[in-house]
């Protein structure tokens, strides 16, 4: 009867009051305004991460262009296969 007890009472915040509920801290919109214009300046951050936002970038470039470059060989094989096959005896 212990364990039900715990379990019920462990309720992820049925059991709170109102008072303890509200702790967290509000926010004003002088300090929304704050963290916005932070997030929305031009040059987008540290020299570091740029850095890593470009070679990012440059991976995907370069693992889609290798995609890409295996399709072409496959079809490049089925376009030899087709006109091999179709070749004249």
């Amino acid at each position: 009867m212990a364990e039900g007890s715990r379990a019920k009472g462990n309720r992820g915040g049925a059991g709170r009051s109102g008072a303890s509920a509200g702790r967290g801290r509000k926010t004003t919109a002088s300090s929304r305004s704050g963290k916005r214009a932070a997030k929305g300046r031009k040059g987008g951050g540290s020299r570091t991460q740029r850095v890593v936002r470009a070679a990012g970038i440059l991976r995907r470039v370069v693992t889609w262009s290798l995609v890409a470059a295996i399709w072409l060989g496959v079809v490049v094989a089925g376009v030899l296969a087709w006109y091999a096959y179709d070749l004249p005896e």
